[in-house]
């Protein structure tokens, strides 16, 4: 199949499948070097059934760089449903591990940006840039998010302004 034929939604799918393979293949040769690594990468697969709605949810979660008290990851996940909705975020973050920062607690502080793009069963595209911050401990997670839009405004027939 053409390239320029697919759907953008599928040429996006195609990109993230070649960009994960190309991500092993490097992170297998980096892991090979580097076996006393602190953080692993892990690749996760769910699929959920229910009554009106199947599900399915892949994400690969990769240490770029990292030290004993930090690291740069990677961050992709897809979605996708049986309503023909889906959505993939990439993503990539920071994380640090402060020692008894508060509460006698250690905390991990952090930030992300992620690009999203969302295709949904009603044929919409919605695309948007989110950026946030995190701070986690043993007992608490605090994390805030700021979502950026990149798609515009459109109205939807039926509906008025009052």
């Amino acid at each position: 199949m053409n390239f320029y034929v697919m759907s953008f939604f599928n040429r996006v799918i195609f990109c993230l499948v070649l960009l994960t393979l190309t991500v092993f293949y490097s992170y297998k040769t980096i892991a090979d070097s580097k076996l006393d690594q602190k953080w692993k990468g892990h690749v996760s697969l769910e699929a959920r059934k229910g009554n009106h709605r199947n599900l399915g949810e892949t994400r690969l979660f990769m240490p770029l760089l990292q030290n004993n008290n930090s690291m740069i990851f990677l961050d992709i996940r897809g979605f996708m449903d049986n309503k023909k909705t889906r959505e993939g975020n990439f993503g990539l973050g920071y994380r640090k591990i402060n020692r008894n920062l508060l509460l006698g607690q250690d905390w991990i502080l952090g930030g992300y940006g992620f690009f999203d793009l969302r295709h949904t069963s009603n044929g919409n595209k919605f695309i948007q840039g989110t950026f946030g911050a995190e701070a986690l401990s043993e007992k608490l997670d605090a994390r805030a998010n700021i979502y950026i839009p990149q798609s515009t405004e459109k109205d939807i027939d039926g509906t008025y302004d009052v």
